[in-house]
C-alpha cells in the first residue's frame, strides 16, 4: 500500500470519530464529576414512624437509584396541603433516606412528601413523591381508644378489623377466602400518651404474636397505622 492511500486511510478514521455525537452532560457533583441533565429520580413518599407528641420520622425512597451519582434530598411539608416548607434528609443507603421531624405541635396532621434530585441537575428533573400524612400522639390516647372501638374494613372489602370495648379484637381476609367465624383474634392495647397502638394475635395453629402498630390517622371514619413488624400500611373505613 502506498503512503497516499495510507494517509487517506488515517484521515476518514479520524473525521469518522470526530464525527460522532457524544453524551450531554452539565457540571455537577457526581462521583465522575459530571451529572446528566436528564436524570430524574423516580420517587415514592413512605408512611412516617414513630410518631410522637412533638417528633416523627419522614421516609422516602427513590426506585431508580444509581450510587454514582450525588443526591439532594428531603420533604417538603405543611400543617395543610399546601407544603411550603422543606426538610432536608441523610442517606440511608440503597436509595432510601430519612428525616427526623421534630418540634411538632401535639394533637396535629401534618402534610408531607418526599423529594429527590441529582446535585447539579435542572431543577425541571427533580423527583417527588405522592402526599401524606399523619398526625401526632398526644393528649388524645384515650381518645384513641375510643375511637378505635368498631368494625373496620379496607376500601376493597380486602381486609376486615374489629376492635371491641374490652380489649380484644379479630381480622381476617375475606381476599384470602377467610370469613369472620375463621378469623384471627386478637388482644389490643394503646401506649398511655402516645400513637403505639399493640396487637397480640392468637393466629390459629401458630401462637401469640404481638404485632407493634403506630397509628397516623384515627378518626369517626378512617383508621390508618402501620405494622412496624410486617413492613404494611393499611388504611380502613368504619363499617356498620
Amino acid at each position: 500500500m502506498n503512503k497516499l492511500a495510507i494517509f487517506i486511510m488515517i484521515v476518514a478514521v479520524v473525521f469518522t470519530m470526530g464525527c460522532k455525537k457524544l453524551p450531554e452532560f452539565t457540571s455537577g457533583n457526581g462521583s465522575g464529576g459530571n451529572t446528566p441533565t436528564a436524570v430524574t429520580p423516580e420517587v415514592s413518599t413512605l408512611e412516617a414512624t414513630e410518631i410522637t407528641e412533638n417528633q416523627a420520622l419522614l421516609n422516602g425512597v427513590i426506585s431508580n437509584y444509581d450510587d454514582s451519582y450525588k443526591y439532594d434530598i428531603g420533604f417538603y411539608w405543611g400543617t395543610t396541603e399546601e407544603l411550603t416548607n422543606f426538610l432536608a434528609a441523610d442517606d440511608s443507603g440503597h436509595g432510601t433516606f430519612v428525616a427526623k421531624f421534630d418540634g411538632l405541635t401535639a394533637n396535629t396532621t401534618y402534610y408531607y412528601k418526599a423529594y429527590a434530585i441529582v446535585s447539579g441537575a435542572s431543577s425541571e428533573n427533580a423527583g417527588y413523591g405522592e402526599m401524606k400524612s399523619f398526625t401526632t400522639a398526644g393528649g388524645g390516647s384515650q381518645n384513641y381508644s375510643a375511637l378505635i372501638v368498631g368494625r373496620w374494613c379496607t376500601t376493597n372489602g380486602g381486609h376486615f378489623e374489629v376492635y371491641n370495648e374490652d380489649g380484644t379484637g379479630k381480622m381476617w381476609n375475606p381476599a384470602d377466602d377467610v370469613q369472620e367465624e375463621e378469623a384471627d383474634t386478637f388482644d389490643w392495647s394503646i401506649q398511655e400518651g402516645t400513637n403505639k397502638l399493640t396487637q397480640i394475635v392468637h393466629f390459629i395453629g401458630i401462637g401469640d404474636i404481638p404485632q407493634s402498630c403506630n397509628i397516623i390517622e384515627l378518626s369517626e371514619t378512617i383508621f390508618k397505622y402501620n405494622n412496624e413488624g410486617w413492613r404494611a400500611s393499611y388504611e380502613l373505613t368504619r363499617v356498620e
